[in-house]
């Protein structure tokens, strides 16, 4: 399968598109699937990810290694919830 992560920014990957990089060749691995390529598509062009930048970096969380630190305070984005008056 063929890969293309399109989003608004700079052309330079970020940790996320690593991170998608990571998770998708991994999770199509798990399925028997092969990607043979993975896109990054934004505002400077589209640029392919090679293969070794899936790799995740050795400090990066993983499932046998949890990050240090303390847990991250997490706002909801989301509009607070405004009464309405019944007529």
């Amino acid at each position: 399968m063929v890969v293309l992560l399109e989003r608004p920014g700079p052309g330079d990957p970020s940790f996320e598109d690593r991170a998608w990089h990571v998770a998708l060749r991994s999770a199509a691995a798990e399925h028997g699937l092969a990607v043979a390529a993975f896109f990054l598509a934004t505002a400077d062009g589209v640029a392919a990810l090679a293969p070794e930048e899936a790799q995740a970096p050795d400090d990066a969380p993983t499932a046998d290694r949890p990050p240090t630190g303390p847990e991250p305070r997490i706002r909801p984005r989301w509009p607070r919830a405004v009464p309405t008056r019944r007529r």
